[in-house]
């Protein structure tokens, strides 16, 4: 889960993959409430579901935007040949991954 700084409930990985795709599909120049609506929407949740997680939601759109800002412009995906929704698919594989590997752990 996306780490939490400021209190509130963490993300779960499907909940970031979903406000990762609602930003991508957002062009990045929406609200964090129109995010965590398209991101409920990608979830099937009912409007208002990500609320309570508006600090994780806020602190996912900080990341992506520094991490856009970082690749001055989307240079960084255009080299590896990788458009945006590849990029978002390698992120969610590597979050189920993830998330596989920490459910094992929590078995021992």
């Amino acid at each position: 889960p996306a780490k939490k700084k400021d209190g509130g409930p963490p993300l779960t990985t499907a909940e970031k993959a979903a406000v990762l795709h609602a930003i991508a599909q957002l062009d990045g120049k929406a609200t964090q409430k129109k995010v965590r609506r398209a991101a409920e929407s990608a979830l099937g949740a009912p409007e208002g579901a990500l609320d309570e997680k508006k600090a994780a939601v806020k602190e996912v759109c900080e990341d992506e935007m520094s991490k856009q800002a970082s690749e001055s412009a989307p240079k960084k995906r255009k080299a590896s040949g990788m458009s945006a929704e590849e990029a978002l698919r390698a992120e969610l594989k590597a979050l189920k991954a993830e998330n596989k590997k920490l459910k094992r752990e929590k078995q021992k």
